[in-house]
C-alpha cells in the first residue's frame, strides 16, 4: 500500500504522485474487476474484486454537495516495455466525487486484471484534487491492491 502525503508532484509528473510497481503479483482468489466509482474508504473486497488495484482519495472528506460532486481524481496506468525505463500508456481513469443526499462518496478508480497481468511491470501516475483543474491543489491519495 502506497500513501501520498498531501503536497506531491515530479518534474517528470506535474502534481502527480508515482509509484513503480515490478513483476506485479496476482495472490490467493483470482481475477478481479476494472472500474470507477466511489467509496468513503476502503471497503472490505467483494468476491471478484480480489487482486484489484485500487487508487482512492485519502484526504478529508466533504460535509456537502457542492465540495463533494468537485473531488477528483485521475490515475494512468502505464506498462513497463522491454527496454528499460521505457512506458506506454495502458490505461487513464478518472473519477469524481458523488453526493448520496445525505453523504460524500469519495472518488476512486480500479485496475483489475485485464489490465494488470501477473509478472509485467507497472507505474501508476496519479492525482487527486478538490476541482479538476490544473491550478486545484493537491490532496491525499491511496494505492493499494486487495489480497484477502
Amino acid at each position: 500500500m502506497y500513501s501520498s502525503p498531501t503536497t506531491y508532484g515530479q518534474s517528470s509528473c506535474y502534481k502527480g504522485a508515482v509509484v513503480d510497481v515490478s513483476r506485479y503479483m496476482e495472490r490467493a482468489g483470482t481475477g478481479g474487476k476494472a472500474g470507477t466509482g466511489g467509496s468513503t474508504g476502503n471497503p472490505p473486497p467483494v468476491p471478484g474484486d480480489i487482486g484489484t488495484t485500487r487508487v482512492s482519495w485519502s484526504d478529508v472528506i466533504p460535509t456537502t454537495q457542492a465540495p463533494c460532486e468537485s473531488l477528483w481524481l485521475s490515475a494512468y496506468l502505464f506498462e513497463g516495455q522491454s527496454v528499460p525505463g521505457s512506458w506506454t500508456t495502458q490505461t487513464v481513469s478518472g473519477a469524481t466525487g458523488q453526493w448520496d443526499g445525505s453523504s460524500c462518496i469519495a472518488p476512486f478508480v480500479d485496475f483489475g486484471p485485464t489490465e494488470l497481468l501477473t509478472n509485467n511491470s507497472y507505474r501508476i501516475a496519479a492525482s487527486a484534487r478538490p476541482q479538476p483543474t490544473t491550478g486545484a491543489p493537491t490532496r491525499a491519495l491511496q494505492i493499494r491492491t486487495r489480497y484477502e
